[in-house]
């Protein structure tokens, strides 16, 4: 009767529950079968309700009474150490495994048992004995499951036992080998990017077992974790990959990490080409559900000079900033940035701005620092203290260092300059190739650099400090910028820097050619410009490089500030060119 009770209640083919389920009690009230109330406790804790786990641990309980069976001792204390029908109890399911191991080594006991002892917020963690517990299952059953749980209790510790690396990825690995394990790959991949006394970091290998539980699995940690090891670690960088595995994230689980680390991704450009229209997407969608710092900083900045696709929201951007300084520090070197212009929300503000930087400065905070230096190299009534100060900061930052993890808007963190260089903070030089996220000690060169060579009597040590500066910058992710201001300076001989119009020509060249940056196909066509008369092929270069700025570019705004910045000559010869085509 019981077998074929069994049989309804698990069956694909014969299912009736019902029937099994009356079947099972008739056996009970007619013989009282201890196996029969064993089967039909397990089946009301397996599916069954709220009301019929009591009905199950009653039935777990009778059943003791009749025999000690290790299989009902094991479910009893499964359901009392989970809270399943009765008031969860720790100790008394400890002892429930504790009755079955006096006459029975039931490696199920064991384990459960091991897992017990390992549960110390309740006073009695044992985590020798449940290491003696696992090893002696492994002994009889060889398991691999059983070594990634020894695995786990080394890597992770306990109360008065602490983490042991080797012996950790020495179960994980024995996992791996007997049952192919996906969790024990996972868990050795985690030691293996982490640094342990005894155990060297293979991000390698911790990436080949990552890739190999992703394919086996496609569980969201996984793939969370390889793509934090794609974008990370210098051995393994792949950012393609980790844009991809945080991409397939977001669209599978709705993971809020990956779309922030995505975002962040996209916003950055971090060894992927930038789309900042899409971060900003994914930053508004992330902080509609969140309300996190990281995505109101990164919205307040994008916002303020907005995107190609998406125009700017000033109103916006100053009132994310406004909640964000209610939250953390970090919202004020924003702040401080944006009273440096004003809006319309904001009135310009530059005393604020300072007093902001003064009451906030600390010599590891990076964005204040930047900020700091920024004001004070920009305030007309700055004298020289306040100058050599603000070159002090900039020098500071300029260290190629850790520093290089801190990222700032580059819209909110360039000082405007009195030389009219074609990358500074003025607003009609805020082009889109300049809304980029950048490091903070890039950006401290190039503005040390623009600081140098204005108009208080620069010296040419100056000048010479501030060539070496922006051509150190040229082989960054910076240098089309560095290389259109450099070539500004040797075309225009600003600072009593030696004119030399050849370099200063490679140089706009190798901002269009290498990175497409229009502000250089505008300076290219200024230089070509000169001396029209003896090459008059440089005529139909200098209208092909404006036509090519005008069909790359969707707004108006950007097509005017980009002719803003065009000589006299080579409009001349622009207008000139059109005309003749019509």
């Amino acid at each position: 009767m019981i077998a074929l009770a069994n049989l309804l209640m698990y069956s694909e083919d014969y299912r009736d529950e019902e029937r099994g389920i009356q079947m099972l009690e008739r056996a009970i009230k007619q013989a009282g079968s201890p196996l029969a109330m064993y089967r039909l406790a397990r089946y009301y804790l397996d599916f069954g309700s709220r009301s019929q786990y009591h009905k199950a641990v009653a039935l777990l309980e009778r059943s003791l009474h009749q025999s000690e069976d290790p299989a009902v001792l094991h479910l009893l204390s499964f359901a009392v150490a989970s809270g399943l029908g009765v008031r969860r109890n720790i100790p008394r399911a400890i002892q429930l495994m504790e009755r079955a191991l006096r006459h029975y080594d039931d490696p199920q006991c064991m384990r459960l048992l091991a897992k017990l002892l390992l549960l110390h917020e309740e006073g009695r963690c044992d985590a020798q004995r449940a290491v003696y517990l696992y090893e002696k299952v492994i002994r009889i059953t060889n398991d691999a499951q059983t070594m990634n749980a020894l695995g786990v209790v080394f890597a992770d510790g306990a109360p008065h036992f602490p983490p042991n690396a080797r012996r950790a990825v020495k179960w994980f690995n024995r996992a791996i080998e007997v049952g192919n394990l996906p969790s024990a790959k996972h868990n050795l991949a985690v030691i293996l990017t982490q640094t342990h006394d005894k155990v060297m970091p293979d991000p390698s290998r911790a990436a080949l077992l990552l890739e190999e539980v992703v394919e086996e699995t496609g569980k969201q940690g996984a793939i969370l974790q390889l793509a934090e090891l794609y974008s990370n670690w210098l051995s393994v960088l792949n950012y393609p990959r980790a844009v991809t595995l945080l991409t397939r994230a977001v669209h599978e689980f709705n993971s809020y990490p990956a779309r922030f680390s995505l975002a962040r991704m996209l916003a950055f450009g971090e060894g992927v080409p930038a789309q900042r229209a899409t971060a900003l997407g994914l930053f508004e969608r992330h902080y509609e559900k969140v309300h996190d710092i990281g995505s109101m900083l990164n919205l307040s900045e994008m916002l303020w000079s907005g995107t190609e696709e998406l125009p700017a929201d000033m109103e916006r951007s100053v009132s994310l900033c406004k909640q964000l300084c209610r939250k953390t520090d970090i919202g004020n070197y924003v702040l401080a940035s944006m009273l440096r212009y004003g809006a319309p929300t904001l009135p310009r503000n530059l005393k604020q701005a300072i007093t902001i930087c003064e009451r906030e400065k600390a010599d590891d905070d990076h964005f204040i620092m930047l900020v700091h230096a920024i004001l004070l190299s920009e305030d007309p009534e700055s004298n020289d203290s306040d100058i050599s100060h603000a070159i002090e900061l900039f020098r500071a930052l300029s260290v190629d260092t850790p520093l290089q993890m801190w990222w700032v808007w580059l819209p909110l963190s360039l000082r405007t300059s009195s030389v009219d260089l074609p990358i500074h903070g003025n607003e009609h030089c805020i082009t889109e190739s300049v809304k980029r996220y950048e490091e903070v000690n890039v950006i401290a060169k190039l503005n040390l650099a623009s600081l140098l060579v204005e108009d208080r009597s620069p010296t040419l040590q100056d000048s010479e400090e501030a060539v070496q500066l922006l051509e150190s910058l040229i082989d960054t992710r910076i240098g089309d910028l560095a290389a259109l201001n450099l070539g500004y300076l040797l075309w225009n001989e600003v600072g009593g820097i030696p004119q030399d119009k050849e370099r200063a020509r490679a140089l706009f060249e190798r901002a269009t050619e290498e990175d497409n940056n229009l502000v250089g196909k505008v300076l290219l066509a200024n230089a070509l410009s000169e001396g029209i008369d003896e090459e008059v092929s440089d005529a139909d270069q200098v209208a092909e490089l404006w036509r090519s700025v005008e069909d790359a570019n969707k707004t108006n705004a950007e097509v005017s500030r980009l002719s803003s910045m065009l000589s006299d000559q080579a409009k001349e010869i622009i207008r000139m060119h059109s005309e003749g085509q019509q």
